[in-house]
Parts: C-alpha cells; structure tokens; sequence
C-alpha cells in the first residue's frame, strides 16, 4: 500500500524498530518499506527485519521500520480497507 508518513499518525501506528520515511527517500526514490508486524514474524523470525529486503512484486524493498502489534479491534480498520498487521507500506507522495 503506497502511503506517505501522515497515514501511520492518523491510524496511530506506532514503529517496534526502525524509521518511517524520510524527505531523502522520497527525493532519492528509494525503493524502501514499512512492514507490519505480521510480516516481520513470518519473514524475519529471527532476525532483525530493518535493513533486510523484501521483493514485493517485481520490485525489491529494503525494510527501514516494522510497526508494533497492536492488540486493537480490527473490525473497524477493516471497515476502512486497513489491515494493519499484514501489509507493506510504500512511500506514496500525496497527489498535489
């Protein structure tokens, strides 16, 4: 899911390790992620997950921050299309 930073504040998501995006990715065009905590246990179980890579299609990600589980009501982000523990957040500019 392509995002920019402000997304994380308004859902209230929180980081366990690493950084959200910064100004020199977004300028740079850094291949980069944010992965949820779901898929940090599955891929990076015992490993520090922060730079690591992903492939997520065809495109290879270097993980810069996993969120913390949080133990929430999902319904409700679910309503909104969320799913905040398996997906992988890309930097998407916000359109001008």
């Amino acid at each position: 899911m392509g995002v920019a930073n402000e997304y994380f504040d308004i859902y209230n998501l929180a980081l366990q390790k690493g950084t959200f995006f910064n100004d020199y990715q977004r300028r740079m065009a850094f291949p980069v992620c944010v992965i949820g905590a779901n898929i940090d246990s599955k891929f990076f179980p015992k490993e520090n997950a922060v730079g690591k890579y992903i492939k997520f299609d065809k495109i290879w990600l270097r993980v810069i921050g996993v969120l913390e589980k949080n133990e929430i009501n999902l319904t409700a982000f679910e309503q909104t299309g969320v799913n905040v523990f398996n997906d992988i957040f890309i930097y998407q500019p916000k359109p001008c």
